[in-house]
Formats: C-alpha cells, structure tokens, sequence
C-alpha cells in the first residue's frame, strides 16, 4: 500500500466532517499543486517543453484500491460493504485536452460518506510530468447521516486557476513482466494505472 500512502494520509487527517471537502480537493491537488508550492523537480516540469499528449498514453486510464475489510450490520447480519475505497479515472485526448474523475468512500458503523470531484480541461506533458488546467468542475457529496453534508457544487473560478502537476513514467513490473504506466505526485508515491478501455 506504499504506493497511495498521499492519498491515504490526507484522507486520515481531514477529520470526519471536513472530509469531504478535503477529499475533493485531494481530487485536484492531492496529487500535485500549483507551481509555486512544488519541488524544484516539479516545477521544471512546468517550465519544460510541453509536447501533446503522447500516442501510447492518449485513451482511458484507472487505479483504484477497496479495503479487503466490509461492514456487517450486527443486527440483521447484512453486509453493508467495504469500509474505504478510492477510484480515480484519467481520459486524455490527443487533441491535448483532459478528464477526470475522483471518488472516495468510507463506511465506518454504517455511516457512508461519498465525494466525487469532475473536472475537464486541457493538459500538457513535458518530461516525466503532466499539467493539468482545468477550465470546469464539480464536486458532490453525500452523507447518510448529516444533511447538511450533502451537497453538489460546480468549482469556483479560483479552483479552476490551480493547475496540477503530476509525475509519470512507464515501469516494467518484475513479477509479471508487464510494463504499467504510474502516475503520482512524487516518486515514492507512484500508483500503477491500467488501460480502462
């Protein structure tokens, strides 16, 4: 699980109330951030020569992760389903613009929350990074226990001005001998995707 240690550790520390915001803007900046609070690595990845979207990386993309541990509700014995998950989808055209979908979920003694954030706009690779510029969004989430935790939202104008930077590269897996493209916000914290298509 080193691989969505980021992800993980900014979902524990939000807090159960503030999660949902927190993890909807762990949708656009988790992974990345605006070029003023980047490393020096990321930051040269700003100023590289961007080039279109590459050929093999153009199309759909996916990583998730679901706990192995569910939910059973001790009074009518029914599984309610897993605890956590987070699933996050990348469609990158080759004309260079983007999308992209983030979901999370936590379930702990029947209480769920959910949040989705959407978010399109146009994208640039340079070398060994990708920026994404968003031009609209949305958030959503939703709380089975408290009302006012339930909402949908487009993204403000100021949201939309926080580009985010991720690195990538592709890695050949020793164990299988597959190569995967992995994409995460620094080099300890690569997740492998998969082609969704």
């Amino acid at each position: 699980m080193a691989t969505i240690s980021v992800w993980r550790r900014n979902w524990k520390t939000a807090g159960r109330f503030g999660r949902g915001c927190a993890v909807l803007a762990a949708g656009l900046g988790l992974v990345g951030g605006v070029a003023g609070g980047l490393p020096a690595a990321h930051a040269q990845g700003l100023n590289a020569k961007s080039s279109a979207v590459p050929a093999d990386i153009a199309g759909k993309w996916k990583w998730g992760t679901i706990s192995f541990s569910s939910e059973v509700d001790v009074y009518s014995g029914r599984n309610l389903g897993p605890r956590s998950g987070i699933v996050i989808f990348f469609t990158f055209e080759k004309s260079g613009k983007y999308n992209m979908v983030f979901y999370a979920q936590t379930l702990n003694y029947g209480w769920q929350s959910q949040t989705w954030s959407l978010h399109e706009g146009t994208v640039t690779f340079g070398n060994g990074t990708f920026t994404l510029r968003p031009t609209k969004g949305k958030y959503k989430v939703a709380d089975n226990r408290v009302k006012r935790n339930n909402y949908e939202r487009p993204m403000t104008a100021e949201e939309l001005k926080q580009n985010t930077v991720y690195l990538w590269r592709w890695e050949k897996n020793p164990s299988d001998g597959k190569t995967y493209l992995k994409i995460g916000p620094s080099e300890q914290s690569l997740s492998h995707f998969q082609r969704a298509e």
